[in-house]
């Protein structure tokens, strides 16, 4: 009875007081986990950030729209001058050429009055040239018509097609197509150039 009562003693009574500190090796490991812990933490907080810095960037607008391109600005060219679009073709050792003239030009006269505008915008041109880099150039005048005195202005469009060239053998020639309109003060030239490519 005696031994019960003693064992039972043991198991209900406060445990022993250490017997010594804990060693420092055991706060190393603690203060080592706590580390570790914030500086994932803080590695964390700052990917967090720059995903929030990269998707703002990203944004031009309270409405999150993507950003918009503006167009290229129109250049204007003065009245006279005109834009021009060369299409070359090639079959076989001819090449062929389609070109487009558009703008703004003084209407020219003839014997006092002036051409009708509701004629072929090529017709408003003083003349024109064509080369295509090999043999003898190609072209033509307004005939009897003048600049001097015009006032009226038109705007059109035109695709004229020059004559066929052939080429005597293969290779890169530049094509030149030169022609002029009216502007305020007589003739305006444009000019454009290709390269034509013959096999």
């Amino acid at each position: 009875m005696n031994d019960l009562q003693t064992l039972f003693k043991g198991v209900v009574a406060d445990p022993p007081p250490p017997s010594e500190i804990p060693s420092q090796a055991v706060f190393a490991r603690i203060r080592k986990v706590r580390r570790r812990r914030a500086a994932g933490g803080a590695v964390l907080a700052t990917a967090a950030v720059a995903a929030v810095v990269a998707i703002a960037g990203n944004l031009n607008s309270t409405n999150s729209q993507p950003p918009v391109l503006a167009p290229p600005p129109v250049v204007q060219l003065p009245v006279g001058a005109v834009s021009i679009e060369m299409v070359p073709t090639v079959v076989g050792k001819v090449g062929k050429m389609a070109v487009t003239m558009r703008g703004t030009v003084r209407v020219p006269l003839s014997g006092g009055d002036y051409l009708p505008t509701d004629n072929s915008f090529i017709d408003m041109s003083t003349g024109f040239t064509a080369t295509w880099g090999q043999g003898e150039p190609d072209g033509g005048d307004g005939g009897a018509i003048s600049c001097e005195g015009s006032t009226k202005e038109t705007t059109g469009a035109v695709t004229y097609h020059l004559d066929p060239h052939a080429y005597p053998k293969p290779g890169t020639y530049t094509v030149k197509f030169a022609v002029k309109f009216c502007g305020p003060t007589g003739d305006v030239t444009s000019t454009k150039s290709v390269q034509l490519v013959i096999k």
